[in-house]
């Protein structure tokens, strides 16, 4: 897997070579090294329908070179630019619509994406990708739809992202059975077990089997340490859980643990381990409430982070 370092902190002359290397033929007619105020390369001329065909390929090269490189931005300009050129394109319509997602604009995703579709309905990596913008958006139903769709194209042969995917709309759905079953066919990769087995504990909580979501949650623990990759969520949703199950000296130490880490919620964790302690305190969330006054079960209700 590509790490931060090497996919977003490459130097900037690097990584414009390797966008650029699609550039290494310009159309005649296009200035040598010209560029738009961005840095988009100037288009040579586009007027047989060869020109244009290369132009596209071109910048679908360089757009999917800077969309790897983490520059979404730019990448969004080139794909702009194939759909420009040629608005039927369903692949463009769909890197563009990633593009968009990678950007924070999943509502954007969502309308390219169901463009794509509108173009070609047999291609399964739309549906998923719809799906996942869905999510963004809190609808779940959707993206359960579009999910299940997916395997439907696939011969119902769903990876383990697959599946991770799925179970997270299903629990955020209130289907959680479905959900549960989902976690439990994720396999393989470390990172997507850690969070399916975090996921699946929260899912085990809603249900009540506090028992199996503590394993789970302790699971999830034991590989977090092992990749390096423990997070607020791992200690919190556990000490959600401990303080439903009674178990309230086990509750303060994930709570204390969870506000180590530099999260948003972590006020919120300071909160309720000073509750169980007995303290008192001031704000948090920005509302004027005794942490006393929480209702552990109600975090439980939330997404867990992705």
């Amino acid at each position: 897997m590509t790490s931060k370092r090497d996919a977003g902190l490459q130097p900037v002359g690097l990584i414009l070579a390797v966008i650029l290397a699609a550039w290494i033929a310009p159309g005649p007619a296009s200035a040598a090294g010209a560029t738009t105020a961005r840095g988009l390369p100037v288009m040579g001329a586009v007027d047989t329908p060869a020109a244009k065909a290369d132009q596209v390929e071109r910048d679908r090269i360089a757009g999917v070179a800077a969309f790897e490189h983490g520059d979404f931005a730019l990448a969004t300009l080139f794909f702009k630019r194939v759909r420009q050129l040629d608005p039927a394109n369903d692949e463009g319509m769909f890197l563009l619509g990633r593009a968009y997602l990678a950007n924070g604009d999943a509502s954007g995703a969502v309308d390219q994406f169901t463009n794509a579709i509108a173009r070609n309905d047999k291609v399964e990596k739309y549906f998923y990708a719809r799906g996942k913008a869905e999510m963004k958006l809190g609808k779940y139903a959707a993206a359960v739809a579009d999910f299940n769709r997916d395997l439907e194209l696939r011969d119902g042969k769903g990876s383990s992202t697959f599946f991770l995917s799925r179970a997270d709309a299903y629990l955020g759905n209130g289907e959680t059975d479905l959900a549960i079953k989902d976690y439990g066919q994720v396999a393989g990769d470390d990172g997507e077990v850690r969070l399916a087995r975090l996921h699946r504990g929260i899912a085990l909580a809603r249900v009540g089997d506090i028992a199996g979501a503590i394993e789970d949650f302790n699971t999830a623990e034991t590989m977090g340490r092992a990749g390096h990759t423990l997070d607020f969520d791992t200690f919190f949703y556990r000490g959600v859980v401990n303080q439903i199950g009674g178990d309230s000296a086990a509750a303060l130490r994930d709570y204390r643990a969870a506000a180590e880490f530099k999260d948003p919620r972590r006020p919120l964790a300071q909160c309720l381990a000073d509750a169980i302690s007995g303290k008192r305190h001031g704000l948090f969330g920005g509302d004027p409430k005794e942490c006393r006054n929480f209702d552990a079960a109600k975090a439980l209700q939330s997404q867990p982070a992705a």
